[in-house]
This record gives structure tokens, C-alpha cells and sequence, in this order.
């Protein structure tokens, strides 16, 4: 979704962004229509968590389910 926020204002048509980015234009429909709730602050955080939680469940020793719990959360 940051990345198809990211096109606007440059690229505001689906078609267009899914070309530019290499998405089925379907995709490029939802993500356009889901970015426009979420500033580019909430997107970057939201990523940066997301990442956070991948480098957990690969280097952790505590259960995935917990670290997924944990991230649901927002702990």
C-alpha cells in the first residue's frame, strides 16, 4: 500500500500504477482504495512492525503464535 500510495498524485488511475509497479491491476484496485484510509506515517510504521516481527519469528526461541499474539496486539 506504500508503495501504490507513493505513485500518487503522479499515477492516479489502477491500471496505471499496476503497470508502474508490476501488480495485477486488481491488486493495485485494492491497495489504492486501502491507502487512502492510512497516512504515510501509519503505512511506514505498520511496515516497520511487520518487519520487526519477521526478524522475531525467524531469530527468536519463543513461540510463533505468542509473537503473533504479541503483534496483534500492538505489544
Amino acid at each position: 500500500m506504500l508503495k501504490v500510495k507513493s505513485t500518487l498524485p503522479d499515477t492516479p488511475h489502477p491500471a496505471a500504477i499496476a503497470r508502474r509497479l508490476g501488480l495485477h491491476p486488481f491488486v493495485a484496485q485494492k491497495a489504492l482504495t486501502q491507502s487512502k484510509r492510512f497516512t504515510d506515517q501509519e503505512l511506514k510504521d505498520w511496515y516497520e512492525r511487520v518487519v520487526r516481527l519477521d526478524e522475531q519469528l525467524k531469530s527468536s526461541r519463543l513461540e510463533p503464535a505468542a509473537l503473533i499474539e504479541s503483534f496483534a496486539l500492538g505489544r
